[in-house]
């Protein structure tokens, strides 16, 4: 399985593309940008997101953010070709000898979409 990981720029440019059409529009609108930066606002703003997201989640989840943040900013690449090939492989067998003759591919999946969707049943083993 190929696995090589590229910066998306896509996220980027549209997180700055975003900020600048608010600050751009405010600005154009008359406002000045110290009108716009206020600290004791964006403390109520950014404290106030953090801590609901501290409480609508569990501490694992949460401390797992700044990797939820680099997997938007560069995410894996996988092999698609690949992917399709063994998904098909799946239904021949399940065509084949019943849903059932799948329980033994389970041990041999390596792909994080099947490992997430197929093999629960393996980490309770």
């Amino acid at each position: 399985m190929k696995n090589n990981s590229n910066f998306e720029f896509g996220t980027i440019v549209g997180l700055i593309l975003g900020v600048l059409s608010i600050f751009g529009s405010f600005l154009l609108e008359g406002g000045t940008l110290g009108a716009l930066i206020l600290i004791p606002a964006m403390l109520i703003v950014f404290g106030g997101t953090i801590a609901t997201a501290m409480i609508g989640s569990p501490a694992k989840i949460f401390f797992k953010i700044p990797s939820f943040i680099k997997l938007a900013l560069i995410p894996p690449k996988f092999n698609i070709v690949e992917t399709i090939e063994t998904i098909v492989n799946y239904a021949i067998i399940a065509r084949k000898d019943g849903i059932l003759a799948l329980e033994k591919e389970v041990n041999n999946i390596s792909h994080p979409f099947f490992e997430k969707d197929v093999a629960p049943c393996n980490r309770w083993d």
